[in-house]
This record gives C-alpha cells, structure tokens and sequence, in this order.
C-alpha cells in the first residue's frame, strides 16, 4: 500500500448518515487517539503530533521527530495509542520508522522502527521519551535472536503499523515482515521465527516487557525477551487493528500481496495466520514452492496448522490495503449496527461491516461507505465511527473525520474554488461551490463575483 491519496472528497453514505471533521488543517495524518479528558492527539506521517484542545477543530504542534524519523513511501509516524489508564499513567505512545541515515535524505535504504513512550503533561507537552520496543537502532536488524529488540523494516513498505493501548495497560503492537513487496523475498519467513519481532502481532507492558500467559514460549520467566512479546505471528502487514470490547482481543486487516487481503478475529495469545505460505486461505503463488512452506502445509489437519481469516476478499487487480476498525458499540445509530466489525480498505476507497456469529466467522457483509478516502477507523468518543483522512496529501488537506446518524436537516459538504486566485488590485474574482453538495438535496448559494 503506498499512503498517499490525490484526492479529498465526501464519501457516499447510507441514507440518514452524513460527515463532518472534528479537526481540519492537517498535513498527511496517519492516526489519532483520544485523552480521557476529550483532547485528541494526531501522528503526521513525517513526524510531527499535534494536539487539539476539547471541541477545538484546529491542533497544534507538540512534538517534531522529523529527524528521527525516516517517511519514505509507507514509512513514518503512522502509530499513536494514549495509556489505558491514563488516570494513573498519563504516556502518549509512537510508532514510527527510525531513520538510521539522518545525513541522508529519505529513501529507500533499509531501515528499522521503534514504539516509544512519552508522559503528556496538563500543559499538552510530550516530555521523558523512552524507547520501549525496538530499542536496538545500531543498524539493519541483525539475524533473529531471542536477545535482539529489533523490529526490521527493510522493505519500502509494511513495516509498522497500529498500537494500541488496552484497559489493563498493555499494549499490542503490529509489526511487518519488513520484506520486499515486489518479489518472492525469503526474509518474509521471519514472520514464522519466535525470536523475531517481523510480521507480529506483539504484546507487552508500558516497559516494553512481555506480558504473563504469552503462548510462543510459555515456560520462559525472562520477561526481555523476544519471545515473551509474541501475540501472534504470521502476518503480512498488520497495518491497522482495533481492540474488541471488553478486552477480548483484536480486529485485524492484514494487507495482503497478489490476490487476497484479509481481516482476522484474534481472540487469543499463539496463533499462526499463514503468511508468506498462505495469502487468505490459499496457498500463495511463488512462496508455495520453497521448502519452508512445504512444511507449514504438512501441518494441515492438525492443531498446528495456520488459522484461516475471518473474512478475506479478492484484491482489485494490484489495489487493497484493508483496514481492521473498531466494533461499533455507540448507540447513536440504527440497532443492526451494534456488535458489527467496520472495516475499510484505503485502496479500493469503501466501508463495510462485518456481522460475526459466535464463532467469529462472518455472517454478512454490508456496504457502508463508497468513495471513502482514509488511513484509520476507529470510534469516537461521542460513539461515532470515525476516521482519519490525508486529504489530497498536500499541506493543511488532512483532517480528523467523524460520520454522525440522524433525521432532519444534515450538514452539507463545502467545496468553494476562487478564479483566479491571486492578483494584483482591482481584481474581479468568481466564487464557485460546484464541488460542494447537501445530503438533503439543498442547494448551494454561490457562484458570485466579487470585485
């Protein structure tokens, strides 16, 4: 997936629903997340957080690791989670690609992420950063040891992704197998290696420290390591998740290579979800034929054997980057929404649910959102569906979006374009709000000249 999109427009919804941003004039934002005391935090994709104050539709900036980190293609800042327990741990939480090359400018080289911790202070200041995972910035990542903190990144894309901070304090971390999208790559297989952090779903404490009932390894007492950090592990790109409610677990959308992308219910510490073997639930073509795939699929038929998706769906030629989102609990739309997965794909632009049974297979598939434009869902503090937008990706274009439900007069969308746009006095210029529209069908009051 390469996040950049060129353009901003309103998405097409369900009858009765209709978009607004909570926070606009931002430049290409990756993810946001919300303070118990309504303050919303925002990761920009070349390293800057920026916070609005409650009910404040403008942020400001609070931190700048442009130095630190390394944005090139679908690398960068592109993870922010607030404490569980922010009550008592007020930390602000950063995913990011490290940059190992900071005299250099950002390309293609190879290069490693790393998810620290900051304390937010009741002025909005992100003070004592501590690396937490990801702590060796040396070099590359060397072979896998269960004594190495290294998360790789050596492919231009599915590095890092989501963390997220759960009721209890852990948090859970997605890491990509770091390997060449273009090529049948044998680093890929990392994502099977227990003492690797590549192509994970990790969980640990606020320290960086496994956490007790960890699966891979369930006899090991040394919280440091590798090992004891494993939630789940083979996974392409664990770009974007989403905790279930009630701590039981995670929504995942996987991205997937040449065929399939897939979205998986984790309920539980262990699992296997195939890749570079599979890709959905079919053997991938090209890592079918190396002899490490002849192994996971000896173990078919048994309690070993890689777990299928929930849900998985046919990539559009070269086009997906599915989006693992949040289980709607609010209460503020129709009820056949509540217990549903929303999920999305950056990609082919649209918003589905999902209806699970109670064994988490997919029941129904309901469209929700065409023409979508975004790089992260998640639930709203007023429980609404939100999601982050990058805009066009030129500065100021990105916003904090949120989908609201209700009968009545809906708030229209305004596109206003001037003509021309800059020049010397007197100038004639003519407004136009061709771009714009009302979800009720009311009718837009401009163009007009003004002189």
């Amino acid at each position: 997936m390469l996040l950049f999109s060129g353009t901003a427009h309103a998405a097409t919804l369900p009858s009765g629903f209709s978009e607004r941003a909570l926070v606009g004039g931002l430049t290409m934002p990756t993810a946001a997340a919300w303070t118990p005391d309504g303050r919303v935090l925002i990761a920009e994709k070349a390293g800057v957080v920026k916070l609005a104050e409650p009910g404040q539709s403008t942020a400001r900036q609070i931190l700048d690791l442009r130095a630190t980190v390394h944005s090139y293609w679908d690398r960068g800042l592109l993870g922010i989670a607030v404490d569980g327990q922010f009550a008592d741990h007020p930390y602000v939480y950063l995913l990011f690609t490290y940059e190992l090359e900071p005299a250099a400018p950002d390309g293609d080289g190879r290069m490693v992420s790393q998810l620290r911790r900051y304390r937010l202070t009741a002025a909005g200041e992100l003070v004592e950063p501590q690396a937490i995972l990801g702590t060796y910035t040396a070099s590359v990542c060397p072979a896998p040891s269960n004594v190495v903190d290294c998360m790789p990144s050596e492919g231009d894309s599915h590095s890092i992704g989501s963390v997220r901070s759960a009721p209890d304090g852990s948090l859970y971390v997605g890491s990509g197998d770091g390997a060449s999208y273009s090529i049948v790559d044998p680093l890929a297989l990392r994502t099977y290696d227990e003492q690797s952090l590549a192509g994970k779903l990790i969980r640990i404490d606020r320290t960086g420290r496994g956490v007790a009932g960890h699966a891979f390894c369930p006899a090991e007492t040394d919280l440091t390591k590798v090992c004891t950090k494993l939630y789940a592990k083979g996974l392409r790109n664990p770009f974007r998740f989403e905790l279930l409610p009630g701590g039981a677990g995670l929504a995942v959308g996987d991205v997937g290579w040449g065929e399939r992308e897939e979205v998986d219910i984790v309920r539980s510490a262990g699992g296997n979800y195939g890749w570079p073997c599979y890709e959905g639930s079919g053997r991938t073509s090209g890592y079918a034929d190396l002899a490490a795939c002849g192994l996971e699929y000896a173990k078919e038929g048994t309690a070993l054997a890689a777990r299928p998706p929930a849900w998985s769906y046919t990539r559009a030629g070269e086009d997906g980057a599915v989006i693992g989102g949040p289980v709607f609990t609010g209460t503020g739309y129709p009820a056949g929404y509540a217990g549903d997965v929303f999920v999305a794909d950056y990609a082919q632009q649209w918003v589905k649910r999902l209806t699970l049974d109670g064994a988490d297979r997919v029941t129904a598939v309901t469209n929700f959102a065409t023409d979508w434009s975004g790089v992260q869902l998640l639930q709203t503090p007023a429980g609404e569906l939100g999601y982050v937008s990058f805009g066009t990706g030129e500065p100021g274009t990105g916003s904090v979006r949120a989908i609201s439900y209700g009968a009545g007069n809906r708030a229209p969308t305004a596109r206003a374009a001037a003509t021309p746009s800059s020049g010397g006095a007197p100038l004639t210029v003519r407004f136009s709000a061709d771009g714009s529209s009302d979800p009720d069908g009311g009718r837009a009051q401009l163009p007009l000249d003004v002189r």
